[in-house]
């Protein structure tokens, strides 16, 4: 599969182009879509990601576990009106309607009003998109482009800088101290299967020969419970420790660690 987007940093409507093969023949669909802009995503991280079309013929295509071979985001929009418009006058000016090759089979929608605007879908529905999206999202095809698309974003200084600040503000927050004091591990009650065991096993020494990765482990400071004596602790184990069965603030883990070789 192969995305192609503009370089789109700003939340607008915007028009897309899906291209599948079916049946040894190219077919398209071109829709629209500007539910994004409420869920305040760009179009990038939007389609195909978290939107995979409204179309009854996508999704059925999707169910079949026919995926698009090509997905372009075409134009994006600074009115949703404008989006439906050029949606409507690309639908109409390629003739979709009286060509086989394409799923839309119409020229012309009402546009005037978002057309899901107080409109609530069925559990069946709802059922069915759940199902055509799991499918599309447990491909191997799709695995492989969600981590190409994760690397490219990490190595951009300023989505990391972004991420970081988001992350600090959450676990700073009453919500994340909450969630840090009430939280079980996954894996509670259940077991590995010995194939899982294994593939675990395999990781973690791949991982562990990485001589980088002993480097910043042996580099990585450590901290001992002053409460406990529990020893050993990296940074955000430490927090995690103190806050967990001590009650400590992040604060008061925070100014401890500073304040950590004072107090040996």
């Amino acid at each position: 599969m192969i995305k192609i987007n503009k370089t789109i940093n700003d939340i607008n409507a915007y028009t897309y182009l899906l291209k599948f093969i079916v049946n040894n023949n190219i077919c398209y669909y071109y829709g629209v879509r500007y539910g994004n802009i409420k869920l305040n995503i760009t179009p990038e991280n939007d389609l195909f990601i978290k939107y995979f079309s409204s179309s009854k013929s996508v999704k059925n295509l999707l169910s079949d576990n026919i995926f698009p071979f090509e997905i372009i985001i075409h134009k994006t929009f600074n009115s949703i009106k404008d989006a439906c418009e050029f949606e409507v006058s690309f639908l109409t000016k390629v003739d979709a309607k009286n060509r086989f090759d394409f799923l839309n089979q119409t020229n012309n929608f009402d546009n005037s009003l978002p057309c899901n605007k107080g409109r609530k879908l069925n559990k069946s529905i709802k059922e069915k998109m759940s199902i055509s999206q799991s499918k599309w999202q447990s491909s191997d095809e799709y695995k492989l482009y969600r981590s190409k698309q994760m690397k490219t974003k990490w190595q951009d200084i300023d989505y990391k800088e972004y991420m970081q600040d988001r992350n600090n503000k959450f676990w700073n927050s009453d919500r994340g101290i909450e969630f840090i004091k009430n939280r079980k591990p996954a894996w509670t009650g259940l077991t590995h299967s010995e194939e899982t065991k294994s593939k675990m096993s395999i990781s973690a020494k791949i991982h562990c020969a990485n001589i980088d990765c002993k480097d910043r482990a042996m580099k990585r400071k450590r901290y001992d419970c002053i409460i406990c004596d529990k020893n050993n602790l990296d940074g955000g184990n430490f927090n995690s420790h103190m806050i967990t069965k001590h009650n400590w603030s992040k604060e008061e883990c925070v100014i401890f660690k500073k304040d950590y070789n004072i107090l040996l």
